[in-house]
C-alpha cells in the first residue's frame, strides 16, 4: 500500500530527526483520510503533533512566564505554562492551576487526615496505573480517543501530554491505598474505576 509505505518513510525521516514536515503531514493525512482504522494513522497523528509542537514558536509562554516571574512565585515552585499556538494579543486571559509533586504526598494526605473528624473521609479521585502494560497503553489509547470524540485535536491532546510528563507521576491503586493507609487512614476502597482514572474513599481512623 503506497499510502502507508509513504507515511512509514515519513515517520522513520521525523524520528531521525528529519526536516520533511509538510511531506509527512501530507502522507498522515492520506492515510487518516484513506485507512482512519490502521494502528498507524494514530501513531502518525501523535508523532507529527509532537514534532510541530516543538517547531513552534513560544513567544506567548514566555510572554506569559516572564510576567508571572515579574510577580513572584512561591517557595520551591513549579511554572508550567499550557498556551495555545496563538498570537500573545488574542490571549484573554490564563487560569492557574497546581500540579502536586510526588514526593510531597505523603506530607499532604497527613495534613487532610489530621484536619479530619474521626471517621471522617478523604474521596481521592486520581490518574492511575495499571499492574500490566499493555493495559496501560489501551486505556491511554481509549482516553485520547474519547478526547478526540469531544472535539480536541492531535495537537492538543499532545500538547497536554508533553506538559504532564514527568510531572504528574500516577500510582498505581494499590500504592494510592498504601499512601493512604500509612498517613492517617485506617479503611481505603475503591469507589469508582474509569480506564486510567480511579476514585477512592479512605475513611480516618478513630484517635480513641
Amino acid at each position: 500500500m503506497k499510502i502507508r509505505a509513504v507515511a512509514i518513510a515519513a515517520m522513520l525521516l521525523l524520528g531521525a530527526g528529519g526536516g520533511r514536515g509538510q511531506e509527512a503531514e501530507a502522507a498522515w493525512k492520506a492515510l487518516r483520510r484513506d485507512h482512519p482504522r490502521d494502528p498507524l494513522a494514530e501513531r502518525a497523528g501523535m508523532e507529527l503533533a509532537a514534532l510541530y509542537l516543538k517547531r513552534r514558536q513560544f513567544e506567548p509562554a514566555a510572554e506569559l512566564a516572564r510576567q508571572v516571574a515579574e510577580r513572584g512565585l512561591p517557595r520551591r515552585g513549579l511554572l508550567n505554562v499550557n498556551i495555545p499556538f496563538r498570537p500573545w494579543a488574542d490571549v484573554q486571559g490564563v487560569r492557574i492551576t497546581r500540579l502536586g509533586s510526588r514526593k510531597y504526598r505523603d506530607t499532604l494526605i497527613r495534613r487532610i487526615a489530621d484536619g479530619l473528624n474521626d471517621s471522617g473521609c478523604l474521596i481521592l479521585v486520581e490518574k492511575v496505573l495499571s499492574k500490566d502494560s499493555l493495559l496501560n497503553r489501551m486505556f491511554i489509547k481509549f482516553y485520547y480517543d474519547m478526547k478526540r470524540r469531544n472535539g480536541y485535536s492531535d495537537m492538543e491532546i499532545a500538547s497536554k501530554r508533553e506538559a504532564l510528563e514527568n510531572v504528574m507521576i500516577p500510582y498505581r491503586i494499590e500504592e494510592n491505598v498504601e499512601l493512604l493507609t500509612r498517613n492517617g487512614f485506617k479503611e481505603v476502597d475503591t469507589f469508582f474505576k474509569w480506564y486510567n482514572f480511579a476514585g477512592l474513599l479512605a475513611v480516618k481512623k478513630s484517635s480513641t
